[in-house]
């Protein structure tokens, strides 16, 4: 049977996942100082630049001293980690917050981190979408001029309804930057049915799921249409 900790695991890793980052839960990880035992370690490129970052997940009764901040610091630094994120729903103490100021640490909650997204990490995260989008439109296109061909589609091809999908996506972070909410960010299976989200942090977690979808058809499309992707990503 999961125990609960396991379970709060499991949702840090998959919101992770869902933003298009590599997860491993609870892994062991080899520093200069020793082995590390991380709840959930995530890595990933946000545009060319990678990512490592170390997530503490504490599902307690009790506020998070600053002790508990100081030994993700040093975790971070041991593993030359670039960010470290201490994940509590009972909140912090005074001295945990004062110790992750102007720090590469981030105090934070689950419920937070989906519902409105920290500001230290919200910039990446939206980077490496921007970054998404930008790399999976590129292979649209080249599917399209493939589809277009077929008189079953002319112009409007799926690989364009797809492109559209991701395109929209990227026009509703912009409004979301500038605070303006709800925003639209998709349609349902009826013309006039809005998808809207009323927060960053949910926008992003849902259009990142819909750019794996997209990605995951450019990936089947090129295997179908013997195409490989790497020769045409150029930039």
């Amino acid at each position: 049977m999961i125990k609960k900790w396991q379970r709060y695991q499991q949702k840090a890793a998959a919101y992770f996942r869902a933003l298009g980052l590599t997860v491993e839960i609870e892994a062991k990880i080899k520093g200069a100082r020793g082995l590390h035992k991380i709840d959930v370690f995530v890595t990933g490129e946000i545009g060319t630049l990678p990512v490592r970052w170390i997530i503490e997940c504490k599902l307690w009764n009790r506020s998070i001293s600053k002790e508990k901040v100081l030994v993700l610091q040093q975790v971070v630094q041991d593993l030359g980690a670039d960010r470290g994120i201490l994940l509590s729903e009972a909140g912090f103490q005074s001295g945990a917050v004062l110790a992750s100021e102007n720090s590469n640490i981030t105090l934070s909650s689950l419920k937070d981190l989906t519902n409105q997204t920290d500001k230290k990490i919200v910039s990446q995260i939206v980077e490496r979408i921007h970054w998404r989008i930008h790399r999976v439109g590129i292979r649209l296109s080249r599917i399209h001029r493939i589809q277009k061909e077929d008189e079953r589609y002319w112009n409007m091809t799926p690989a364009m309804v797809e492109k559209g999908k991701i395109t929209m996506i990227a026009g509703a972070l912009e409004d979301a930057l500038e605070g303006k909410f709800p925003t639209i960010y998709g349609y349902g299976k009826k013309t006039d049915e809005r998808i809207l989200a009323h927060s960053l942090g949910v926008l992003i977690f849902e259009s990142s799921k819909l750019i794996s979808k997209a990605e995951a058809y450019v990936n089947k499309m090129e295997k179908v249409m013997n195409m490989n992707s790497e020769t045409y990503l150029v930039y």
